[in-house]
């Protein structure tokens, strides 16, 4: 099992020309996510248990994932990031700077996560370890993970804090796998972000915030 690392490099297909002469400001995203961390893993070595769970809200806190240990991922921070490079190198803007708090001009971007729920289960279909390694090389399912993120993201008017564009975002991966073709990571939010920022870029393209 290895270290998983936060990994993100900015959608080229976001780029173009400029077409607004406003400067955006990005502020730290807020991290509104639960803190309910629940199950394990192991629960599948107790016999009569079909399978072991996890359900965590801060899998970043936890260091016993199902194909990687610990994590390299500070959401608030990393998805902050992201979106500034996204922000950048889309052209959409004059400039990008993260927000000082006295901005007077210019569009504010504010961001919220509302989810990094990490699911996944681990098949010893009630019996030992040593017993599902059978079952596991007959071609039943060795385990399953999912990879979750939910977003908002809102528009301002710097000036008069008139709200421009608001919308919640959701994307997920999942993934069941064999003991023929163990993934080398359970770990894909940089992919999902990637996904989520590609559809806000589009409807920031339509929207009347430039």
């Amino acid at each position: 099992m290895t270290t998983a690392s936060w990994n993100y490099s900015p959608n080229t297909k976001n780029e173009g020309s400029k077409a607004s002469a406003k400067t955006v400001y990005l502020k730290q995203f807020e991290d509104k996510r639960p803190s309910k961390n629940n199950g394990s893993a192991y629960l599948a070595w107790i016999p009569t248990f079909p399978f072991g769970w996890i359900n965590w809200e801060k899998p970043e806190e936890k260091s016993s994932h199902l194909v990687t240990t610990t994590w390299k991922f500070n959401p608030a921070e990393d998805f902050t990031q992201a979106l500034l490079a996204e922000l950048r190198i889309s052209g959409l803007f004059k400039d990008a700077k993260m927000c000082e708090g006295n901005e007077k001009s210019g569009v504010v971007i504010e961001g919220t996560i509302k989810s990094t729920q990490y699911k996944a289960k681990l098949f010893y279909y009630g019996i030992t370890p040593f017993a599902a390694y059978w079952i596991h090389l007959l071609g039943a399912p060795e385990g399953s993970f999912k990879n979750e993120i939910r977003i908002e993201l809102i528009c301002k008017e710097a000036k008069s804090g008139e709200i421009l564009f608001s919308k919640e975002y959701a994307k997920y991966f999942k993934k069941t796998y064999w003991i023929y073709g163990i993934p080398k990571t359970d770990f894909v939010y940089d992919q999902i972000l990637k996904e989520i920022y590609a559809e806000f870029f589009v409807d920031l393209k339509n929207s009347k915030v430039l």
